[in-house]
């Protein structure tokens, strides 16, 4: 065997090391000790549950990523000044409340756009959508009826206030409007970068995957908001609310977020 000792052994700590070499816990003398650590921490945890409840309503915080919702990201304009101004997250859910929508948190969110630190609001709702059920089924036999017999291909669905669609024929915006106006809905114009997404074809199955999203939720919240805010006991300045629209598809990111997600 070599005389020569462990080159851990002679070198300085570095960083690979996590600790250095020559030390020894007692784990296992001291199992008692960190077995009844273990059951204490669980039985706390386990009472956290408890508390959550009396006081929360539900043992679990869930979001709407388990339990379904919709959540939507607003920033508030002055009318006169077209600047981003920030409001009390209070008075928004209070305008809302008033106008009979109970289940929503609403709370502060920021981010950066255009070199400019913009304070908007982020509100989450336990509902799906705002459109009725009568206008979805029209306009998806409809869709289906105009593009269909070019694409054999073609699937559409509904989720939420969005209507997915996936087909190996691209479908212009400008083509599937007129749809959804005589149904009675209102779409949404595609960001450049949507648009980009959407109008570039999957690279394995070749097929289109494009969101046509629709006026909501957000155009209900934003009207709602903006009729409230021009109360007397608000601020002097009259405040305009803008839907930020969605950046990426379903799961989408600041500061453009819009999204409607089902359990």
């Amino acid at each position: 065997m070599s005389d020569k000792e462990p080159v851990a052994a002679t070198h300085k700590h570095k960083f690979r090391y996590l600790l250095p070499p020559g030390n020894n816990f007692a784990f296992v003398a001291k199992f008692r000790i960190w077995l009844i650590i273990s059951v204490l921490l669980m039985a706390a945890s386990i009472a956290i549950l408890f508390v959550n409840k009396s006081v929360r309503g539900e043992y679990m915080n869930w979001t709407i990523d388990f339990k379904g919702g919709t959540e939507i990201i607003y920033a508030f304009k002055d009318k006169a000044t077209h600047e981003y101004v920030k409001l009390d997250p209070a008075k928004v859910r209070e305008a809302l409340a008033k106008s009979g929508e109970t289940a929503l948190e609403v709370s502060d969110i920021s981010w950066e756009e255009g070199g400019k630190q913009i304070e908007g609001k982020i509100i989450r709702s336990d509902r799906f959508t705002a459109l009725k059920p009568e206008a979805e089924k029209k306009a998806l036999a409809d869709f289906i009826a105009k593009f269909g017999p070019a694409d054999p291909d073609l699937r559409a669905s509904w989720s939420g206030d969005r209507f997915y669609t996936h087909g190996k024929k691209l479908i212009q915006q400008a083509d599937a409007a007129p749809i959804f106006t005589a149904s009675g809905l209102e779409m949404k114009t595609w960001l450049p970068a949507e648009a980009a997404q959407f109008t570039h074809p999957d690279e394995s199955t070749g097929e289109f995957s494009e969101t046509f999203a629709m006026w909501g939720l957000d155009r209900q919240y934003a009207n709602r908001s903006r009729r409230r805010s021009r109360t007397p006991t608000s601020s002097s300045r009259t405040a305009t609310a803008s839907a930020r629209r969605p950046a990426t598809s379903c799961a989408m990111t600041r500061p453009s977020r819009s999204s409607t997600r089902s359990s």
